[in-house]
């Protein structure tokens, strides 16, 4: 009976500086190499939308100043194991932003992109247009608040949209 009393203690000491049961000893079960893992974080997988899932996406961005409207084409090609969605990118010294295809492995939301640059913000809002075989077609209108900035057109070179200004 005495073992019981002291495994009695050993529990209800867990919370003592310094006696009985300040350390608790658990068995280690099949603690090779091959089967611990260092990390605890256990990362849930989100189910892949098939929709968008390894797809091509052509977007229509759309910049309009003062009543005229300019507008370019990007074209993301479709990518394995990924969704192709666009970002934003500044050029360091350069007084111009490229919006690129961007493949990522977790869906982001079209609806709305809003970046902050630095003193100012760019806006990227899509609506989905239709389909064309397996390509989603989208229109993005995109707005900011930096008064003299334009939209580059370059209609043969369809892997970039460039925003510049003065």
């Amino acid at each position: 009976m005495a073992f019981i009393k002291e495994v009695a203690i050993a529990v209800a000491g867990l919370g003592t500086a310094a006696g009985v049961g300040s350390a608790v000893v658990l068995p280690i079960i099949d603690a090779t190499p091959a089967n611990t893992r260092n990390d605890l974080t256990v990362r849930k997988e989100e189910p892949k939308d098939p929709v968008y899932w390894e797809k091509e996406i052509r977007y229509q961005m759309k910049l309009t100043k003062d009543r005229v409207s300019v507008s370019s084409p990007l074209w993301c090609s479709k990518k394995d194991k990924s969704y192709a969605f666009f970002s934003l990118r500044e050029q360091d010294g350069k007084k111009e932003v490229d919006l690129v295809c961007d493949y990522v492995e977790e869906k982001k939301d079209l609806g709305k992109t809003e970046v902050d640059l630095g003193g100012y913000k760019v806006k990227v809002e899509c609506s989905h247009t239709g389909d064309t075989n397996e390509i989603k077609n989208y229109e993005c209108t995109v707005t900011t608040t930096k008064p003299d900035m334009q939209l580059r057109v370059k209609p043969s070179d369809t892997s970039k949209v460039t925003l510049y200004w003065q």
